[in-house]
């Protein structure tokens, strides 16, 4: 009998893998990972070789497609931030006081106007 394991602890678990790739310097990995922008979720096999080994069989497809473009994103720009949500990390992005510049309201609206089949690309 397997015991379930929640999205959050899921998802926690893949970023934990991810940042322990940065912080190892693992470059071949990440290369990897990176070959997975702009594609479907598992159609590049050494992309999913990575993201399959952290996944349980379970894993619902929702959460695994979320973690393919997760790790894509991540290995491309792999910063991150123990706190705070995309909103107020986009709006840090202008000064202090001041609002975001036009082109990174404009895309984070247009990332809000997107449903999930257009969300990979979005991001």
């Amino acid at each position: 009998m397997t015991g379930s394991i929640s999205t959050q602890d899921t998802l926690n678990s893949f970023v934990g893998y991810l940042i322990a790739l940065q912080d190892n310097d693992v470059r071949g990995v990440l290369a990897s990972l990176r070959r997975g922008l702009g594609q479907q979720p598992g159609s590049v096999p050494e992309t999913a070789r990575i993201v399959e080994r952290q996944l349980r069989v379970d894993t619902h497809d929702s959460i695994r497609n979320a973690c393919y473009i997760i790790g894509s994103l991540f290995a491309l720009h792999n910063v991150h931030a123990d706190s705070g949500n995309i909103g107020r990390h986009f709006r840090a992005m202008g000064k202090q006081g001041e609002d975001p510049p036009a082109n990174v309201e404009r895309r984070f609206l247009a990332l809000l106007a997107s449903d999930k089949d257009e969300l990979p690309d979005a991001l």
